[in-house]
């Protein structure tokens, strides 16, 4: 998306970039003064306002130094694996970090189960004093009020974690609740916050202490240790400007199966280099092909995967894209998004749509949406906006015939990119969470709607973006009468805790009265 967004941008605009990340950001500014023909200056500031200490910790033997790991690192994966399965507490180190009067602290785990498990454990703490406590259950009252959390079920739970200083923060809970807790923590409210890795993306929200759970995550196949930019990243966020004089950065190990080396890279190993991920979105193909024809091509050629040592070359990465690219205009052309050079009428709206294009037109256009009950239209698109993996994919019980039938649609159109070489297809539907999208629908209220055993973030998610997909078929659409059904669909889907408007316009006050 970046590499499109600066390729593509009209020459009026200019770019001011941040990162704290990014070592080849020499190469980068190359690669965009020539994209954009205009000079970029580059200011690097190398001195940290607030110095970071890191430390390791184990539970058995307390604050302990990579050479120290070193000496009890079991080489041997099979006695390694022993050390593995104790997974550490995080009992000791938080009462380390109270000895040292190092709260706040912002907990990371990488796991949202563990996240609520740690915060459960330590909520017999009392972190507050006397004047926190009442400023505490006045801010909650106000947001709770502002927001309509009353009926919300985790409320309970939730408030009684915050009373005592801690909260946990995951994408899983529902977003008012994440707002109120990231209002109590800049608050100086939560004392001790466990939370999820994203926590530390696109907010500014420093604590006097980093903690790591662990060095190693999850990344959908296997438990990897972090990259430098990762562990950089999170641990950035220790030491506040103008409070701190130094922030402290702690790692949990079980130094028998923490690798020394990866330690050693993680606390003095440079952040990875930032790579080219450019990918051709088929509403940018349409988009372009018709007004540039096959020197589209040129414009593509200006990816920072065909860019090395300061000159745009054919790499092998990019070679391999512009191949991709290839078969995506013949199968734009073969399934008549593209007659030629030429938008038809279903490429036109492919274009304009943006964002599970390619499904919403065809589904359009093999007239799925006319016999479709407006209620229906939601759990429709919904299935093409899922992309969790659920063992029970179940459809709607209510209307099987047209799931069925879009299923085939979708199933169709895949099985042609696939005859056209195309490394990415799109996903089949997937109607796991049809169940809760169709009770949404039809009116149901939100405890209702936490009664279907799904994390309520990952629902209020979904059902947002499949308001924001009826929301541009609404406008787009070429007919008039199937544009208005997903009108009504966007207002039966559009409605409380999922109206992400309705909260906003909830919040301003609130943050207006605070400032």
């Amino acid at each position: 998306v970046w590499e499109e967004s600066i390729i593509l941008a009209p020459r009026s605009i200019q770019f001011l970039c941040l990162s704290a990340t990014v070592p080849n950001i020499c190469d980068l500014a190359d690669w965009m003064s020539k994209v954009r023909k205009t000079e970029f200056h580059i200011i690097e500031e190398h001195h940290r306002p607030v110095p970071l200490s890191h430390y390791l910790f184990s539970a058995k033997y307390g604050l302990m130094t990579i050479k120290g790991v070193r000496k009890k690192y079991k080489k041997n994966y099979t006695e390694r694996k022993k050390f593995l399965r104790r997974k550490a507490s995080s009992h000791k180190i938080v009462k380390h970090l109270l000895s040292e009067d190092h709260l706040p602290a912002l907990y990371f785990c990488f796991n949202r189960r563990a996240c609520e498990r740690n915060a459960e454990l330590h909520c017999t703490r009392d972190l507050l004093t006397p004047d926190e406590h009442v400023r505490l259950r006045e801010m909650v009252y106000r947001l709770v009020n502002q927001y309509g959390l009353q009926e919300y079920e985790r409320l309970g739970q939730m408030r009684r974690l915050w009373e005592s200083g801690c909260a946990y923060h995951h994408a899983g809970i529902l977003p008012a609740a994440k707002e109120i807790v990231e209002r109590l923590f800049t608050s100086g409210l939560i004392k001790l916050l466990f939370s999820t890795s994203t926590f530390a993306l696109g907010v500014n929200m420093p604590a006097r202490a980093v903690v790591f759970d662990q060095l190693e995550k999850f990344d959908g196949v296997d438990f990897n240790y972090l990259m430098t930019r990762e562990y950089n990243q999170m641990a950035g966020r220790a030491g506040r400007r103008g409070m701190d004089d130094v922030g402290h950065v702690y790692a949990q190990v079980i130094p028998e199966a923490t690798d020394p080396r990866e330690v050693q890279r993680l606390h003095y190993g440079k952040n990875e280099k930032i790579t080219s991920q450019f990918f051709a979105s088929y509403s940018t193909i349409l988009n372009l092909y018709t007004q540039f024809g096959d020197k589209m091509m040129d414009i593509f050629r200006m990816s920072y995967s065909n860019f090395t040592k300061g000159i745009f070359a054919q790499t092998k990465s990019y070679r391999r894209e512009e191949i991709q690219i290839q078969n995506r205009i013949r199968f734009l052309q073969a399934a008549g998004f593209l007659d030629g050079t030429r938008l038809t009428p279903k490429g036109k709206l492919a274009a304009a749509v943006s964002g599970y294009e390619i499904q919403a037109a065809e589904l359009y256009y093999s007239r799925s949406f006319e016999n479709c009950p407006v209620e229906q239209l939601p759990v429709i698109l919904a299935a093409l906006v899922t992309e969790e993996s659920r063992k029970n994919r179940e459809t709607n019980p209510s209307h099987p015939l047209l799931t069925f039938e879009a299923e085939k649609i979708i199933k169709r159109l895949r099985r042609q990119e696939i005859r056209y070489k195309i490394d990415f297809p799109v996903n089949e539907m997937n109607f796991s969470l049809a169940a809760p999208v169709f009770a949404w629908t039809k009116g149901c209220s939100f405890a209702d709607l936490q009664g279907f055993g799904f994390p309520e973030g990952d629902l209020i998610r979904l059902l947002r973006m499949t308001i924001q997909l009826l929301r541009t078929l609404r406008d787009k659409l070429p007919d008039p009468v199937i544009s208005e059904k997903m009108h009504q669909a966007f207002e039966l889907v559009n409605r409380d805790v999922v109206d992400a408007q309705a909260e906003l316009e909830a919040d301003l006050p609130g943050k207006d009265k605070e400032a």
